[in-house]
This record gives C-alpha cells, structure tokens and sequence, in this order.
C-alpha cells in the first residue's frame, strides 16, 4: 500500500498537484471525505481523520462440523 500511495504522489507532482499529506489533494484526506458515515448490514465503518476505523469490531467466522460458514455472536 506504501509503494501504491508513493506512486500516486509522484504522479500527482509531476501534474503540478499538492502532493503532500493533508494537503489539497492528500491521499488520506481525500479517503476520509468518502469514508464517513459509511454503514453495511448495521456496522459502522467510517475512518477517522487520522486513517483509523472509529468504532472497530472483530468478527470471528468459523466453518462448523457440517462445513459450512457461521458468524460467532
């Protein structure tokens, strides 16, 4: 993901973009403007400024006995 996001800033300073972070146009500035408020099947996984899921939430799957998959509440 580094090398990824060392690409894209060099593209972006080569058009003459702001490549820095928490600049204009900042990778992770530009992440959390799209991933606020972001729910799926009731869990809330919207990131923080910072790059970090603000209400984190481990979900174990297990394959039981019959081999098939199963959510451990």
């Amino acid at each position: 993901m580094a090398m990824g996001e060392e690409d894209t800033w060099r593209r972006r300073s080569s058009r003459g973009m702001d490549p820095t972070p928490g600049g204009r146009f900042g990778l992770l500035s530009a992440c959390c403007r799209y991933l606020m408020n972001v729910s799926f099947e009731g869990r809330n996984l919207s990131f923080s400024e910072d790059g970090y899921q603000m209400h984190p939430k481990l979900v174990i799957i297990l394959l039981n006995k019959e081999r098939v998959w199963e959510k451990v509440r």
